[in-house]
């Protein structure tokens, strides 16, 4: 389902979970991947789900012929030549609009790296929020008040991807070869 807002998740005996227009679904198992909304209906499902936004500035230039050939914390060239360029965070709240301060403090920092930038022309820019634990890294629980129902949060879904496909199906089915995730168990964050 796409496009709903899933605002109760009971569970009398299968998963019951209702959205705002009133669709129900019945399901055996749960993963609650909410991103930021996690933070809202983690607590229906027995999680704490401490997720706050971190907002990230970013922007991109014009295709460049290939010269970024490492990884860099400031820039990354797509394969089709434009860069992207972005290393901020800022605590906003839900604000995730772009201030030219922040876009022209990060191409400062590029240039510094990347002289050859100077005459790129930046054709977009954005601003994002990052789904961030107060540790940054991902959470990955099962409910201990509703077994089968399942948190996987975490800020960078992409960088992550490869991992989630692989080990996670594993996890969630409890397998043989599922990984070890107790260490990203939300309880770590209680002093």
């Amino acid at each position: 389902m796409t496009g709903k807002s899933v605002v109760e998740v009971d569970k009398p005996r299968d998963f019951l979970v209702t959205c705002s227009d009133g669709t129900q679904v019945r399901a055996e198992k749960v993963v609650l991947s909410a991103g930021l909304g996690a933070a809202e209906l983690g607590p229906k499902m027995g999680f704490r789900a401490p997720v706050s936004p971190l907002k990230g500035q970013n922007l991109v230039t014009e295709k460049l012929p290939q010269f970024i050939n490492r990884p860099s914390l400031y820039a990354r060239q797509v394969n089709e030549g434009g860069v992207q360029i972005g290393v901020s965070t800022e605590k906003t709240g839900f604000e995730d609009g772009v201030t030219l301060d922040t876009l022209s403090s990060i191409a400062a920092k590029a240039l510094e790296v990347y002289p050859c930038l100077k005459s790129a022309q930046v054709v977009r820019t954005w601003g994002a929020l990052r789904i961030m634990s107060p540790d940054g890294l991902p959470i990955y629980q099962e409910s201990a008040e509703m077994p089968g129902a399942f948190l996987v949060t975490c800020h960078s879904g992409v960088s992550l991807a490869a991992a989630h496909a692989r080990f996670l199906p594993d996890w969630l089915e409890k397998t043989a070869a599922a990984p070890d995730l107790e260490v990203f168990r939300e309880d770590r964050f209680q002093v």
